[in-house]
Formats: structure tokens, sequence, C-alpha cells
């Protein structure tokens, strides 16, 4: 076994002798030592000096393989990254001309469509010069067989430290010592599997075949997530729209629905303020009729009227008379006192210095949208003028003026007997027979109080008796005064409107 190892290493000596680069050498199993030269062997016993020296050789040596190891990986991934690259940017650009080349033949094909068929060089699409190029080189090297490339050698591995070819060579070459032959391949087969196991960490190359990055899928998926995202954006807007204008047609509706339900509170509250008025004014005032006396004037017509009318029967109805000195301790704007046959028209009415106050305040004076029954501004109660009015409110619970407004619709009409109008004032007490009623839009012909003549009263009387939804079969002189009753009908500004003329009267005693 001694003479089998020392001739080992006359082999390996006469190995590292000769040239490495012979023709006849497996470059699979080349590899260079990094050792120096060896040193003649001198027989002595090995020191603890030896021992750290040798070492520190080994960790050195492992240090530096490590240091080149890094470097080349380091250098093959810089490699790879560069040629990663410029597939990117090839595999781009050709996608750039095929999106153009389909646009411009999109293009031509509309051309041809919309365009008569006169020449065919105008339809075909046009193709760009660089890609004609390509074409015309791809044509003249059909002809040719191309030449095989050959591949790169790979550069030897640096691993072990002994020369692996020179010991097969000669190996090979020689054929005595059958038991050294096997020794040596042993060896050189050990050695083989520790070059594989130190060789280079395996890095992940981009195989040759393979396809370059195709970069136009993830544009279109990005141009669809933005595609996604302006959707979902204007969903977004949409939802915030439809949120808003559902918001503000809820508050709208509650804004409503609170101030209709406000309304009505108030108006009941108004109502029952008016109720309580009316019971008490009931309490404290006594209407009473007073049959003629000395006092009492009829108003003679100037023209002759017949029996059958039934203002020979109005004559004999007797009158009202109020004492007002209870009701001014309340307030000191009461005027008289007004009641309509065939209504609920019974109370005392009021006069303020406009027409606006009595509309919003009660009898009391306190705030009320009923409002009162009240003589208009211009009018003086102690002496008539020729025409005299009064309004009040057309309520629905039928208070105030409320069963005026009806008159033309619930019967009144038919009952001859409802044709009469009472007043009492402080100065007379007075009787005066309907001659007109109608309804009407909003207008103020019918609202004046005094004239400049007969002639101006008598067209105003005209006009008034021609506007009657009923015929009264009564007439009105120059000599007459004539009573108004105006009330709301609806809140489109219509009204309702009673007139009347007077026929008797009384003057009070002091």
């Amino acid at each position: 076994m001694k003479k089998g190892k020392k001739v080992v290493k006359t082999i390996i000596k006469t190995a590292m002798k000769k040239n490495v680069s012979d023709k006849n050498i497996d470059k699979k199993y080349i590899a260079v030592s990094n050792y120096p030269k060896e040193k003649k062997i001198v027989h002595k016993a090995p020191t603890i000096k030896d021992e750290l020296n040798s070492k520190k050789v080994t960790v050195w040596k492992d240090a530096k393989q490590k240091k080149n190891e890094i470097k080349k990986n380091s250098k093959v991934t810089k490699s790879l990254e560069k040629k990663i690259k410029k597939d990117i940017l090839a595999s781009s650009k050709k996608a750039k001309i095929e999106q153009d080349l389909k646009i411009k033949n999109e293009k031509a094909l509309q051309l041809q469509k919309n365009t008569p068929l006169v020449n065919k060089a105008i339809t075909k699409p046009s193709i760009p010069k660089k890609v004609i190029k390509q074409k015309k080189k791809i044509n003249l090297s059909l002809p040719f067989k191309k030449k095989d490339k050959k591949e790169p050698v790979k550069k030897p591995v640096i691993t072990s430290t002994i020369i692996l070819t020179p010991v097969k060579r000669h190996l090979e070459t020689s054929k005595d010592n059958s038991t050294i032959k096997k020794e040596a391949t042993n060896l050189v087969n050990t050695i083989h599997e520790k070059t594989k196991k130190e060789a280079l960490h395996p890095i992940q190359e981009v195989p040759k075949n393979s396809e370059p990055l195709n970069f136009s899928t993830s544009v279109q998926k990005e141009k669809e997530l933005e595609q996604f995202r302006i959707k979902k954006r204007k969903n977004f807007k949409l939802l915030n729209w439809k949120f808003a204008t559902v918001f503000i047609l809820i508050c709208i509706f509650s804004i409503i629905f609170t101030f209709s339900i406000s309304k009505i509170l108030q108006r009941r509250k108004d109502e029952k303020s008016i109720h309580n008025q009316v019971v008490e004014i009931q309490k404290v005032v006594k209407v009473e009729e007073i049959p003629d006396n000395d006092n009492t004037e009829i108003i003679e017509p100037v023209e002759e009227i017949p029996k059958f009318n039934p203002y020979w029967d109005y004559i004999n109805m007797s009158l009202i008379n109020v004492d007002f000195n209870s009701l001014k301790e309340t307030n000191d704007h009461v005027k008289g006192w007004i009641q309509v046959n065939g209504t609920n028209i019974n109370y005392p009415f009021v006069q303020a210095n406009d027409n606006k106050y009595y509309l919003t305040h009660s009898f009391n004076k306190s705030y009320n949208l009923a409002g009162w029954v009240f003589l208009d501004y211009r009018n003086d109660i102690s002496k008539l003028n020729k025409n005299t009015i009064i309004y009040a409110h057309g309520r629905i619970d039928q208070t105030m003026f409320g069963s005026l407004k009806n008159i033309l619709t619930n019967g009144f009409l038919n009952d001859p007997n409802n044709f009469v109008v009472k007043l009492s004032t402080e100065y007379e007490n007075t009787l005066w027979q309907v001659f007109s009623v109608y309804r009407i839009p909003l207008t103020s012909d019918y609202l004046k109080t005094s004239f400049v003549n007969d002639k101006q009263f008598l067209d105003f009387a005209k006009m008034l008796t021609d506007r009657s939804a009923h015929n009264f079969d009564t007439t009105v002189n120059e000599t007459d005064q004539i009573l108004t009753l105006s009330t709301c009908y609806n809140d489109n500004g219509e009204r309702v409107v009673l007139h009347a003329k007077l026929i008797k009267r009384e003057i009070r005693a002091y």
C-alpha cells in the first residue's frame, strides 16, 4: 500500500510538470490549484506553531474562496439583469409595433368600406419601413444555412487542490498494477464528487427557449384596474348624489309636515280661544229685541213696491239693542253689533286705524290668526256713509264670517226670512234688506265708501245688483245707504260678498 501511495504522488508530480493544455484532456475535469508549489518534505516532528499556522492557512483559504464565490455570484446576477432588461425592451417595442400595425390595418379596412374600389393601392394597409426591412433580411437569409453558434465554454470551477485530468490520462495509458489503478480511480471519483458538492450554488438562469416577458398583459391589467377605479368613483359619486337627493327630499317633506302640523295646532288653539271669548261675551252681553217706538223711522222707497214683496214683512221685524259698556271694558275699539239671519253671525264688531290689525288679533287684542269682525277704517259709524263695509275671516269652523261664504250653496237663498241684516251701535239700531249676493275674484271695485255725485252712486249700485247670483226683486235709489259684508272664500283670493240697503232705523236715546 505504501508503494501505491508513492506511485500516486509521483504521478501527480509528473502531471504538474507537464503542460495542462493537451488536446486529449477532458475539459470537465480541469481545475487549477491555488496552492503554491510543494516543497520537499522534511520528516520532522510537528510542533504547536506548525499546527496553528496550518489552521490559519486553512481559514484564510476558506475566506478567500467565499469572497470569490460572492463576486462571481454578483457578476452573474448583474449579467442576468441586463439580459432581462434587454428582453423587456425588445418585447415592449414589438408590442408597440404590433399595436400600430393593427390600428393602421383597421383604419385601412374602414377606408376600403367607405371609399369605392378605384385604386387598390389606396386601400392596402400601410406597413412601417422598419418592418419591411426586417422582412427583406429574413427573405435573403432563407436559402442559406444558418450557422450553428458555438455554445460558450464554461469557465473552470476552482474547488480542489489536485489536478484531475493528468491523473485520468496517466491511468488510461498505464496498464500495470491493477490495484493502483483501482485506488486512483476511487480517488478521482471522490474528488469529482467533492467538486460537484463544492461547486457554486446554482443560480436561476433564464432558459434559452423561454418566451420574453409579455408586458402588454400587465399594461392591460393596469388599464382595467384604472377603469374599475374610475367606475367605482363614478358609482360612489352617483350614490352620494342619490343619498343627497333623498336626504334633501326627506328634509323638505319633514319641514312641510312639521309646518302643516304646527298650522293645524295653531288653528285649533285659535279656535279654542275664539270660542272661549264668544262664550264670555254672551255671558256679559244681552242682545235684546226692541219693538217699534216713537224713535223708529222707516225708509220709504221712492218707487212703489208691490204688496207681495217681502219688504213689507221686513219692516215689521223688530230691531236689536245692545249695551256696550261691559264690552268697552275689555276692548275700547267696539263700534257695534251685527246679526245676520240664517247664519252664525252674531258678534260685536270693532274698528282700528287700518284694515290689517284685526286680521291677526281677536276681540281681547291678543294675537290670533282667526282675527275678528271689524269695520273699515274709512267709515264713520256715527254718520253712516253711502257704503258701510264690514270684514271678517271665513273660518272653517263656521266662526266669524265662516257661515257667510256658504250662503250660495247651503240653502240660504231659499228662505226669504234670511235676507235681513240687523245692526246695533251706540248711536242707532238699524235694519237692512239684502239685494245682492255673489262670489268674485280678488278686486276692490265694490269697496268704495264715498261718491262724487248721485249718478256715480247709482252706477255703483247697478254694478252690484247685476253681479248678484240671486234675484231679490229690490232696487237701489240715490237716497239709499248700502251695507257691505265681505269675506274670503279660499286661498286663491276669491271673495263672497253680500250687499243690503237700509230700510229701518231707530235713533238711540243717550
